[in-house]
């Protein structure tokens, strides 16, 4: 007789586009608040639990605002991660100098400088510890975002 029919109801491209409103600005905040703890505690060396939970952070908040369970949520939640990790090396190579040297070319020079000269001396066998390790905690917060973006039911 009487049909219900949820009209607050939102689809998914609507919360996918939420999710990723809401996620690039909690992503950046994520970047910045990373790089102002490492930078104001005076720390070296990069820590593996701050970068598994900015990819725990970025994929609850995916999967709570877009409540999605299939993969663009997921891809969604590693791109976020990404970008947070580019904005957290980004900041603490500017925080020592002041914002006033920034510039768009600053994003070429952290890519150039820091994330393929890695990827190059650790095939080359540069400095394969202090390589490896970069690469193994930013890998690990992606895969974090990937997995606690989609609700399972194993968890």
């Amino acid at each position: 007789m009487f049909q219900k029919f949820d009209f607050t109801a939102t689809s998914k491209k609507e919360r996918l586009i939420k999710a990723s409103l809401i996620g690039l600005i909690a992503a950046i905040l994520l970047g910045f608040l990373f790089s102002f703890v490492t930078y104001h505690l005076n720390m070296r060396f990069q820590f593996s639990i701050f970068y598994a939970l900015l990819g725990y952070a970025i994929g609850i908040i995916v999967q709570k605002i877009g409540r999605g369970i299939t993969k663009e949520f997921a891809y969604l939640a590693a791109v976020l991660t990404i970008i947070s990790l580019l904005t957290a090396d980004i900041t603490t190579i500017l925080l020592p100098f002041g914002f006033k040297y920034f510039s768009f070319s600053m994003i070429s020079f952290v890519l150039r400088h820091q994330y393929l000269e890695t990827i190059f001396n650790l095939f080359r066998g540069i400095d394969v510890w202090n390589n490896g390790m970069f690469l193994i905690f930013r890998v690990v917060a992606v895969v974090m975002a990937i997995n606690y973006s989609r609700p399972t039911v194993n968890r």
